[in-house]
């Protein structure tokens, strides 16, 4: 893995991988479209060049790491790709299953290393979850209920996390017996921000429930329910089998990951599987949902 790293797009996610890949990296360069004055502050901070052209320091270092929107990542990836740089991009990996595939099979030809982000793969709870695992699932109930964030949609922000959980349990499978329970704008008419909706996904019931414009106390919850009737749930930062709550140290994910991914310790074909097949899904889910301000 490269020692020099560019960071391309300082929103929310960019500016907390900045700070995590300068303790495990060297990062040379931050890049944004303009020089906003967050930029200016960021570069000061950290002693870090500043470019608003990732193209004109591509030369200069041996890993881009991609945390713009969605819909920029094809032409960014592919350009870091050609010019033969490794790469860490924030999920999802694209919207469109052909571009994903293309930039894939371009890694594996040039011999690069292509990582999406999948952050809750690293979370304590979720493999003790999985440990807990003693039977099929018969049931998964995914809620994620908070306000914000709104750059991206909400397939993109909350849903496509749950998606390569789900890949992650269950395997590659589609989706059939789709029904939406609730899709509304409350906050911006063109723009979906409760989502509900249920499938099968092989023999496995799926319901989803997403709230990004919620003004309670944010939750995060996946609850399994085994073919024995056991429950294991994860709410927020705990893990209950049943209605017992198990003791669980909590330590930094993200930082799990990143590392992990600098040392060449992750697993890259389970990555790609899980990014492929969740952007699947999410084409899916689209067209089933049936609107396009998503």
């Amino acid at each position: 893995m490269g020692k020099d790293i560019a960071i391309i797009g300082v929103g929310r996610f960019g500016t907390k991988l900045l700070e995590r890949f300068n303790l495990f990296g060297n990062v040379t360069f931050l890049c944004g479209r303009r020089l906003a004055p967050e930029l200016m502050v960021l570069g000061q901070k950290y002693g870090i060049q500043i470019s608003t052209n990732y193209q004109e320091i591509l030369d200069q270092i041996d890993l881009a790491v991609i945390a713009t929107p969605a819909n920029t990542h094809y032409s960014i990836v592919k350009d870091c790709l050609l010019n033969n740089k490794h790469i860490f991009v924030e999920k999802p990996l694209y919207t469109n299953l052909a571009e994903a595939k293309e930039c894939l099979d371009l890694a594996k030809k040039k011999n690069l290393t292509l990582y999406v982000d999948d952050v809750f793969l690293y979370r304590n709870e979720y493999q003790e979850l999985k440990a807990r695992l003693s039977g099929e699932i018969d049931t998964i109930r995914f809620i994620w209920r908070k306000y914000g964030s709104f750059k991206e949609s909400i397939l993109n922000n909350l849903l496509y996390h749950d998606l390569y959980l789900l890949t992650d349990l269950l395997g590659k499978n589609k989706i059939h017996d789709f029904e939406v329970i609730n899709c509304s704008s409350p906050l911006e008419e063109e723009r979906i921000d409760i989502l509900e909706f249920k499938f099968r996904y092989g023999k496995t019931a799926v319901k989803c429930e997403y709230n990004r414009a919620y003004s309670g106390e944010s939750e995060k919850e996946i609850k399994l329910i085994l073919d024995s009737r056991e429950t294991i749930t994860w709410n927020n930062n705990d893990i209950f089998v049943g209605d017992t709550k198990i003791d669980l140290e909590v330590s930094d994910a993200l930082d799990t990951m990143l590392s992990r991914f600098l040392n060449d310790e992750v697993n890259y074909a389970r990555n790609h599987l899980l990014a492929l097949n969740s952007i699947a899904l999410l084409e899916d889910i689209s067209i089933k949902i049936g609107s396009k301000r998503i």
